[in-house]
């Protein structure tokens, strides 16, 4: 099944002292720019947020998605 990302947002949030607020939102703003439109062939839909998470290395908070084809 092929799902095209329409909107994601990442938990790029840690506990590491030299990293900031700033430093986690402009990860986030960044993977989001990097990930919107792109389609992802999965098995099923429910595997699309572990995929996305294991290749980023970061969790995602929201993810809306549309079925192409």
């Amino acid at each position: 099944m092929k799902l095209k990302i329409e909107h994601i947002v990442f938990d790029c949030y840690c506990d590491d002292d030299d990293w900031t607020d700033y430093d986690a939102i402009e990860t986030a703003d960044f993977l989001a720019s990097r990930y919107v439109e792109t389609v992802w062939d999965v098995d099923h839909e429910d595997d699309l947020v572990d995929v996305i998470s294991d290749k980023t290395g970061w969790c995602i908070i929201e993810l809306d998605f549309s079925v192409v084809g």
